[in-house]
């Protein structure tokens, strides 16, 4: 048995490891973790000493969700005080996080922040887009920031919500 793979936008299908079934004719893949979403078909060669077709599986997708992480600076700041939001994507995409930031059960500001790989001197690898902002409440209360990755044809999208305090 051979389990083929294609990440999304490859050209085609290639080899990514064999195992050999079992007495009861079952077998399986361990460790295999795509880095972004990957379709997957079995392969089998055929065996003509047991007049054994070869035959191929239907493929199947395995989505991979990109990781969105976020901070404050501190989870209480007395009023007049910058806190800083930062955080990561993982991998890096080209396109945008969207930012918002609710005070007191209303929307705040809403920005985007660019993760162009054009940013990029040479070709990125599949590390983190890191980001970073200060930001000035502008009344006491409670806050919540909401990064949000949209996805792409090679990730889920993904979210992450922190939030901080304002007192007078």
């Amino acid at each position: 048995m051979v389990l083929e793979h294609r990440p999304v936008g490859a050209a085609g299908f290639r080899a990514l490891r064999q195992a050999t079934t079992n007495a009861a004719g079952t077998y399986s893949f361990a460790g295999v973790k795509p880095a972004k979403n990957t379709d997957y078909k079995v392969r089998f060669a055929g065996d003509t000493t047991a007049e054994l077709q070869p035959t191929t599986s239907a493929v199947h997708r395995a989505n991979v969700k990109a990781v969105v992480s976020s901070n404050v600076s501190a989870a209480s700041v007395a009023s007049g005080q910058r806190v800083r939001i930062s955080g990561a994507v993982s991998p890096v995409h080209d396109g945008n996080i969207k930012m918002t930031i609710t005070g007191n059960g209303r929307v705040v500001t809403e920005t985007s922040i660019s993760m162009s790989q054009s940013q990029f001197t040479s070709t990125p690898t599949l590390t983190d887009f890191h980001y970073a902002l200060t930001y000035l409440p502008p009344a006491p209360g409670t806050y919540a920031v909401r990064v949000d990755f949209a996805g792409d044809a090679d990730h889920l999208g993904s979210s992450m919500v922190k939030s901080f305090r304002v007192t007078l």
